[in-house]
C-alpha cells in the first residue's frame, strides 16, 4: 500500500472518529434532557433543530411550548463544551447525562425550574421511548431547518447535516417558534361588561356555544374542553367539544376525536345538526347537550377549576369580538396565536411521587383523597404534601 493510500486512510478514520466524538456529545445533551424529563421535570420542552447555516445541529431547553423562555442552548461546534452557551462553566468530558442534567440546573432560576416541573404525561413517556431508539440508531431529532414549511414531524439529522430518509412525532406540547400562544397580562384582561350581543351571525352563536360549555362547567362538567380555529380559507370557524382524556399535552389539541362533538360556523343556528335550537340559549342548549351527548357528557364530568377559570376569561373575550382560535388550516395545523392556551389537565389518578434527588412537591391539582398518609405517618411520608 502507497503512503498515499495509507495516509487517505489514516485521514478518513481520524475524521470519522471526530464526527462520532461530536455525535456523542450532542447525544449526551438530548439524553439529559430526558433524563430532567423523568425525574421530576415534566414540563421540560427539548427544541433540537439545525443552524441557518446548516453547519451545526442546535438544541435548547424550555418550558414545554414556550420556545421564547429558552434556559439552556447548546450547539454542536460546542462539542464538549456543554455549558459554554449557558453559564461558561464547564463540566467534565465524561460527565455522565445525569449529572450534565443537574450541571445545567445549577445556574437555572427557581422560577424558571418552576415552570418545568411537574409529572411526566404518559404520552411523553412513550415519545421518549421512540426518542431514545433514534439515539440508538445513531441519529439526532431535527424540528425543522431554515427552508421548513411543515412542523408536524421532526426530521432525524447528524452533527454534519446528513439526513437519515426517515422521521419522527414532535415532542407532545411542542410549539414551533414563532407561534407562542399569547399571554394575556392583568391589565389587559380588564375590559367593560358586555351588554349586548354582537350583530356578526358568526360571533354571535360562537359566543353562545362558548357560554353552552360554560353553564356545563358551572353544573360539573368542567373536563369538557375546546379545540376552536378556522378553516383554510379562514371563513369558517370550527369546535370540538371533547373530554379532558382525549386532549394532549399542550391542552387543546385533540389526542382522538372519537368522542367529540363539532360544531362549524356554515351550520348557523342548528348547532350540532340540531334543527330546534335556532332559538335556544346557553341554558338550553347545555340541557339538550346532556339529554343527547350522554357519553360525552360522562366522560366529562369532574372539577377542572384551572380550565373553568381559563374558559370564563375566553368567553369574556368571546363577548368582546373575539372567539377562540387555536389554528388555522387542516389537520390542527400550526397553532394559532390569538388565543392564550388552556392550562393542561393532570389526572390526579395517573400522578406519581417524584424521584427523592428531585424533592417535587405534589401540586394543589393533583391532590386527592387516595394519597391521604395513616395515622402516625413518619416526615417522609408527610414531605410531599406540605406546600
Amino acid at each position: 500500500m502507497s503512503q498515499v493510500e495509507n495516509g487517505g486512510q489514516v485521514s478518513a478514520s481520524v475524521a470519522l472518529s471526530a464526527h462520532q466524538q461530536v455525535l456523542d456529545a450532542c447525544q449526551k445533551v438530548v439524553r439529559a434532557g430526558i433524563w430532567l424529563l423523568r425525574n421530576g421535570y415534566g414540563r421540560l420542552g427539548l427544541l433540537p433543530y439545525m443552524a441557518p447555516s446548516g453547519c451545526h445541529w442546535r438544541i435548547e431547553f424550555q418550558p414545554l411550548g414556550r420556545p421564547s423562555q429558552s434556559f439552556y442552548r447548546y450547539s454542536s461546534g460546542c462539542e464538549a463544551r456543554y455549558l459554554e452557551q449557558h453559564c461558561g462553566g464547564t463540566v467534565r468530558r465524561d460527565v455522565s447525562p445525569a449529572g450534565l442534567a443537574q450541571a445545567i440546573l445549577v445556574s437555572v432560576p427557581d422560577h424558571v425550574q418552576q415552570r418545568c416541573k411537574g409529572p411526566l404525561a404518559p404520552a411523553t413517556a412513550v415519545w421518549l421511548e421512540e426518542l431514545e431508539s433514534v439515539l440508538a440508531a445513531g441519529w439526532l431529532p431535527s424540528a425543522f431547518e431554515e427552508m421548513s414549511t411543515s412542523f408536524a414531524r421532526w426530521d432525524l439529522t447528524s452533527p454534519d447535516a446528513s439526513r437519515a430518509g426517515h422521521d419522527m412525532a414532535p415532542q407532545p406540547g411542542y410549539v414551533p417558534p414563532g407561534y407562542e400562544p399569547r399571554i394575556v397580562a392583568p391589565t389587559e384582561g380588564v375590559r367593560p361588561i358586555s351588554k349586548s350581543a354582537s350583530t356578526n351571525a358568526m360571533q354571535r352563536r360562537g359566543t353562545r356555544l362558548l357560554a353552552m360549555v360554560h353553564e356545563l362547567h358551572k353544573v360539573g362538567y368542567q373536563q369538557l374542553r375546546i379545540c376552536a380555529g378556522r378553516s383554510v380559507d379562514c371563513e369558517t370557524w370550527l369546535c370540538h367539544l371533547l373530554p379532558a382524556q382525549d386532549v394532549r399535552d399542550d391542552g387543546w389539541m385533540p389526542r382522538t376525536l372519537q368522542r367529540s362533538l363539532l360544531y362549524t360556523s356554515a351550520n348557523g343556528a342548528a348547532y350540532f345538526g340540531w334543527t330546534d335550537a335556532a332559538n335556544d340559549d346557553a341554558r338550553t342548549l347545555a340541557a339538550k347537550f346532556l339529554d343527547r351527548c350522554p357519553d360525552l357528557a360522562a366522560a366529562s364530568a369532574g372539577t377542572d377549576w384551572a380550565y373553568a377559570g381559563w374558559l370564563t376569561t375566553v368567553l369574556g373575550e368571546a363577548e368582546h369580538g373575539r372567539l377562540p382560535e387555536f389554528y388555522g388550516g387542516l389537520d390542527f395545523d400550526l397553532p394559532h396565536a390569538a388565543t392564550p392556551t388552556p392550562p393542561p389537565w393532570a389526572n390526579p389518578e395517573e400522578w406519581q411521587p417524584p424521584p427523592e434527588e428531585i424533592g417535587e412537591f405534589v401540586p394543589h391539582h393533583a391532590l386527592h383523597v387516595g394519597m391521604l398518609p395513616p395515622p402516625r405517618a413518619s416526615w417522609d411520608d408527610l414531605f410531599l404534601l406540605c406546600q
